[in-house]
């Protein structure tokens, strides 16, 4: 009986100092959303944002400075190979590369119009991803010079990636009908030459995704929804938080520890692999839209500029 009591006091401190995890908010000097960051480590960050705006650190938040990108187009996702290479894409077909740690960045030629990239995702130093707002993902396999269609749904617009290895990975959509489905997980096994749907539709628009092992996958969604499968992508259960709009982001840092990011600072944690979900409380208000992990430091990103780190 002591030691079951001993247990449970233990847990519940655990989940009290988690749920207590004093985040600070470092002003960036922009007020534009930062859709999306990369940690290089604790002192380098580097962020993009709408506006063309591509920001880094190098005092660990304490001071921003602006990048050159070259263009005004709103930047959705960002994705580095090395220290040095990296991509950046976004609305109205923007693909921006820098070879020099993210100082200076060009863009990259693209022929086609009308369209938008919502995440860019590279696997290796040649393979990477587009997902497209016209329901396309796109693969290159010579560092962005050439992209080829792999997938291709005109009723859907993809979102996001994550893959765990070079040849198996997820992609989210939105979107769709009831004939195709509306919203979607696609999943690839081949390195991304193909890509079909995991499981059946799960009805609502899915943000994003993260793999923790081949089977165990979760994902968020609108509607304040945390999705997890246990057998590689499925079947689904849902985990509905109330009072949440949406969710845009989600990292695990183990088998049992992640967390989930969405709008009006709803920033939730768990520590029993998904079974409960506790907010963590942050001293803003504005939305969410990315988080990272970084030798246990987490790092969070979202609206009016917003940058917060524990």
């Amino acid at each position: 009986m002591k030691y079951l009591l001993l247990c449970s006091l233990l847990l519940l401190k655990s989940v009290v100092s988690l749920s207590q995890q004093e985040f600070k908010s470092l002003s960036t000097g922009t007020r534009e959303e930062i859709t999306a960051i990369h940690v290089f480590s604790e002192r380098t960050i580097i962020a993009v944002a709408a506006g063309g705006t591509i920001i880094r650190t190098t005092d660990a938040g304490l001071t921003w400075k602006p990048m050159a990108s070259g263009t005004n187009e709103d930047l959705r996702a960002v994705s580095f190979v090395s220290q040095n290479i990296g991509y950046a894409a976004g609305m109205n077909q923007a693909i921006l590369r820098t070879t020099d740690a993210g100082t200076n960045w060009e863009r990259m030629p693209f022929n086609s119009t009308n369209f938008h990239f919502l995440d860019i995702y590279f696997t290796d130093s040649n393979t990477g991803f587009l997902a497209v707002s016209n329901g396309k993902i796109l693969r290159t396999t010579n560092a962005g010079n050439s992209w080829d269609t792999v997938y291709k749904n005109n009723d859907q617009f993809i979102t996001s990636f994550h893959f765990i290895n070079e040849l198996t990975g997820f992609a989210t959509a939105g979107g769709g009908n009831s004939e195709n489905g509306y919203g979607l997980l696609l999943k690839t096994t081949d390195g991304g030459k193909s890509w079909n749907k995991a499981g059946t539709s799960l009805n609502v628009t899915v943000t994003a995704v993260c793999m923790v092992t081949d089977n165990i996958i979760y994902a968020t969604a609108y509607d304040g929804l945390i999705l997890k499968s246990t057998d590689a992508g499925n079947n689904w259960s849902k985990t509905s938080i109330r009072d949440v709009r949406a969710f845009r982001d989600i990292v695990f840092t183990d088998n049992n520890n992640g967390y989930v990011a969405g709008d009006a600072a709803s920033l939730y944690f768990t520590t029993d692999a998904g079974k409960s979900w506790n907010k963590i409380a942050l001293p803003i208000s504005t939305d969410l839209c990315n988080i990272q992990e970084k030798n246990g430091h987490l790092y969070v990103a979202g609206t009016d500029g917003q940058f917060l780190k524990n």
